[in-house]
């Protein structure tokens, strides 16, 4: 297995976000998660923690439903076959106004 494989994911949400939303992505057993690995928000650095298989990363301004979002975290661990895993869980949770 590679370590320190940055994955980017790109998702439309339906509702908008404020500011210092939380978005959680929840990483398949196969995949590793390094922790210390560096969060981007729209191609921007941004605020994010990972531990276990949670990487969280704020969301640094507001944002529209409907808007495509680009993340990424640097420090994954590809898993050691190419066969299908499970599917990564993208969620997002609004800050309170």
């Amino acid at each position: 297995a590679t370590g320190n494989v940055l994955y980017r994911f790109s998702v439309t949400i339906s509702n908008g976000l404020n500011n210092n939303s939380k978005i959680v992505i929840t990483v398949p057993a196969s995949v590793g998660l390094v922790t210390g690995g560096i969060c981007t928000y729209q191609s921007n650095p941004t605020s994010c923690s990972a531990s276990s298989n949670i990487v969280n990363i704020t969301v640094p301004s507001s944002i529209g439903a409907g808007t495509t979002i680009s993340v990424t975290y640097s420090t994954f661990t590809n898993p050691s076959t190419t066969q299908p895993s499970n599917s990564f869980l993208i969620s997002t949770f609004n800050a309170a106004n």
